[in-house]
């Protein structure tokens, strides 16, 4: 696990400089970085590995406030097919490059999923990272990868979200 973290890691930074090089003279002068709120939806699947694989499609939603361009915080609900899972977290996202583009982040978060134990409620804990691609200076589509573990009977989840944020100043 912490090896397929680093990889990404790497991969984002590489991702961050190559799009910063590819960035045309233009769109140097636009400052992409944020302060304010930001409301975010997409859709999502999921890999459930909890003594058998599941695989699911769902969505979510986050609400956040950059109170630095590099650091926010927010909130974030997922839903998704298999067994009705809720996971429902608290994360900071820190942004290395936020005046890019392309702006690669990563995550951690806590807080809680429901519906993998007989509807119990287990603490959970995410990890989180992908990018923001800005399509205007309020607008961005963003593609990220989480994983989730939930109480200690080994609830993993791997899960891929694509979707859009709104930003608000």
């Amino acid at each position: 696990m912490i090896g397929r973290a680093l990889a990404l890691g790497a991969a984002l930074i590489l991702l961050s400089a190559v799009g910063a090089q590819a960035q045309d003279d233009d769109e140097e002068a636009i400052d992409y970085s944020r302060s304010g709120s930001y409301a975010s939806l997409y859709a999502s699947y999921a890999n459930f590995q909890d003594g058998h694989d599941n695989h699911s499609g769902g969505g979510g939603a986050i609400v956040g406030y950059y109170f630095l361009p590099q650091l926010a915080m927010e909130t974030q609900v997922e839903g998704q097919s298999d067994d009705a899972t809720l996971l429902w977290t608290y994360n900071v996202k820190y942004v290395p490059f936020p005046k890019l583009r392309i702006q690669p982040y990563l995550k951690a978060g806590l807080g809680l999923m429901a519906g993998r134990d007989d509807d119990e409620w287990l603490f959970t804990g995410r990890f989180s990272g992908g990018f923001d691609f800005f399509l205007s200076e309020t607008i961005a589509m963003f593609a990220a990868y989480d994983y989730a573990r939930a109480g200690s009977h080994g609830h993993d989840a791997h899960i891929a979200n694509l979707g859009v944020t709104l930003f608000f100043d």
